[in-house]
């Protein structure tokens, strides 16, 4: 009924990833985020965040954690975890580093969107 014109394909909509393997993409995932900030000469913590030199760095930045958010909120629909992955999850990023990268995540994506706004105001007056 909800799958669209092809029904032989509608188990094809519905299949998501096991636990394990989202847990695993997280772990890349801030993996990932975690080299990020060591190339930039950054320990991988919220506070250094606002260290980092330029828009593009910053933009890099939001697009890993974005990342590492959207597999989290993946992962918290699942309603089948077991203790041991959510103990996994927990070990992969701890809630309270996932919160305070969440809200230096959102500083830093309004102070960039302020930038471009103010950026495109100035570029588009001038004309």
């Amino acid at each position: 009924m909800f799958s669209g014109e092809k029904k032989d394909r509608a188990k094809e909509i519905w299949i998501v990833d096991s636990a394990p393997k989202v847990i695993s993409k997280l772990e890349k995932a801030v993996s990932e985020l975690d080299k990020f900030m060591e190339s930039q000469g950054l320990a991988s913590n919220p506070e250094q965040v606002a260290n980092l030199k330029g828009d593009t760095a910053r933009g890099q930045f939001i697009k890993l954690f974005k990342e590492v958010q959207r597999l989290k909120t993946q992962l918290d629909q699942y309603t089948d975890l077991t203790p041991e992955n959510k103990k996994s999850i927990s070990k992969v990023i701890p809630p309270d580093r996932l919160q305070a990268f969440r809200g230096v995540y959102l500083d830093t994506a309004q102070r960039l969107k302020d930038d471009c706004s103010t950026f495109d105001f100035r570029w588009r007056s001038t004309e």
